[in-house]
Order: C-alpha cells, then sequence, then structure tokens
C-alpha cells in the first residue's frame, strides 16, 4: 500500500512510530464522543454554538461550550468553539488553558494539533508551535490510515501545505476525496477556495464556493457568488465541522514535502 513520503526533516520512523502508538490511544475516544455532539447530551448541539461563533458571539459561545463540557459533553468540536471563542475575544492564558486540556482528551486530532499551533503562534510561543507540527508528522506519517475521513483528510492536506507540499497534489488526494466523501462538508470547499486563492486562482476559488452548501454564505468573509471572492484574514478562523462518519479505507496518498513550517 502507498504511504505518505516522510518530508525531509521529520523524526525517525521508530521514535515517530512509538509516539505515534501512544497519542492514537485516543483515538477511540474521540470516536465515541463526537457521536454525542450529534444528539442532545442534557444540553445544547454543537450547532448552537457555531452560529453563536459566527454572530459574534464569543463570550456566551466560550461560556456554553465550558458548561456542556462540564456536564460531561466532551466532544471534541465543543473544546474547539471555547477555544477558538477565547482567542477571538484576546483570553490568551484561558484559552491555553483550554487548549492543554483538550489536547489531553484528544491528543491524536490533527484539525486540534492544527489550532494548537496556531494558538501557540498567536501566543508568541514558537517552540510550542513547532511541536505540534512535529506532533502531527509523526501521527500522519505512520498511521495514515487512521485518517481517512473526510474531515481527516481536510486537516492533513492543511498540515502537508504547511510543510510545503505542491498545492495540486493536496488537492487531488485530499481536498477532492474530502469532497466527494462528504459534499456537504463546508470545510473542504473553504479549504480549496483557500488553495486556489493562495495561487491566485481566482476563478477556481469562485466555482469553488459556488458549489459550496449555501450555509457556507454564514462564514465570516466568505461570498459565493462573486467571481473573484474572498476571506478575510482578520478575525479568527470558523470552527469545523464535524458530521458524523466512520473511517473506511486506507489512505492511499503520497505528498513530499520539500520544507518544514510552523
Amino acid at each position: 500500500m502507498p504511504a505518505f513520503v516522510e518530508p525531509r526533516d521529520s523524526p525517525r520512523k521508530d521514535s515517530a512510530r512509538r509516539k505515534s502508538n501512544r497519542l492514537l490511544r485516543g483515538r477511540c475516544s474521540f470516536r465515541r464522543d463526537l457521536s454525542l455532539v450529534r444528539g442532545q447530551h442534557g444540553g445544547r448541539r454543537s450547532g448552537d454554538l457555531e452560529q453563536l461563533f459566527l454572530t459574534g458571539k464569543y463570550d456566551e459561545c466560550a461560556q456554553t461550550a465550558a458548561e456542556e463540557i462540564e456536564k460531561g459533553l466532551r466532544g471534541e468540536p465543543w473544546h474547539q468553539f471555547k477555544i477558538q471563542s477565547e482567542m477571538a475575544r484576546g483570553k490568551h492564558e484561558p484559552a491555553l488553558k483550554s487548549l492543554d486540556d483538550a489536547l489531553r482528551r484528544f491528543p491524536a486530532s490533527v484539525s486540534l494539533q492544527l489550532l494548537a499551533r496556531d494558538v501557540y503562534r498567536n501566543c508568541g510561543r514558537g517552540e510550542d508551535a513547532a511541536h505540534a507540527m512535529s506532533t502531527i508528522a509523526a501521527l500522519v506519517l505512520t498511521a495514515p490510515q487512521r485518517y481517512t475521513s473526510p474531515e481527516d483528510r481536510v486537516a492533513v492536506g492543511r498540515f502537508f501545505l504547511l510543510r510545503g507540499a505542491d498545492a495540486r497534489k493536496v488537492l487531488d488526494q485530499f481536498y477532492d476525496v474530502a469532497t466527494k466523501q462528504d459534499p456537504d462538508l463546508i470545510d473542504a470547499y473553504l479549504a480549496t477556495a483557500e488553495l486556489a486563492l493562495g495561487k491566485q486562482d481566482n476563478a477556481l476559488a469562485a466555482t469553488t464556493l459556488e458549489k459550496a452548501p449555501k450555509e457556507a454564505a454564514a462564514y465570516p468573509g466568505i461570498t459565493t457568488s462573486s467571481p473573484a471572492p474572498s476571506r478575510t484574514t482578520a478575525g479568527p478562523d470558523p470552527p469545523r465541522r464535524w458530521p458524523m462518519r466512520s473511517r473506511s479505507t486506507p489512505a492511499t496518498s503520497i505528498v513530499s514535502c520539500s520544507r518544514s513550517t510552523t
């Protein structure tokens, strides 16, 4: 089975495999907790938090997420909403504390590790941001078959772009595959549009956003009808969508990375 091509500066496979095995123990609890987010667990749904976040009600979003987590609703999305809301309000110390708690619960989440990188960079902790990237490398390069859901493919694609991977390969082997797996996954369309805009391909970005579900228009800086859509750089990134999906076939993507970026 083809495997990811290891970046030139990644850890040795043996040490990376040991690290990966430790972190991947958290995947089972992640799948179980994620199923709770899709239902009602004595509180609000994660979609309510998304609406609060998108309308700029960051304090209410963070407070609601904290209350649901305290009740035992420990799905990863609740933690991500809390972290991003705190960062949006400039509450770096609470965000770092929330991040530490989330990473203890979901150490093998690529999406959460990418969020950790952003949080650490915003807080001036470059070494921790680099460590988050090394952690992702240890996970996806030694067990790519564990990251084949549409959501994971988008997150892994973003990781490889940060590592300097060829944009066309990321588009073909990650984002396009994720969109085919789940045509309703807004994050896949946003990631594709971001990639296109980064390559100054406004036509591809416009076409991609026109195909996106209508709910994508609610995301900050997103225009689904403009011939030259853009996404604003100000403010926090919108939270990722987490529809429940089963993990299927092993990954067969091959991505070569030429440099490391924290």
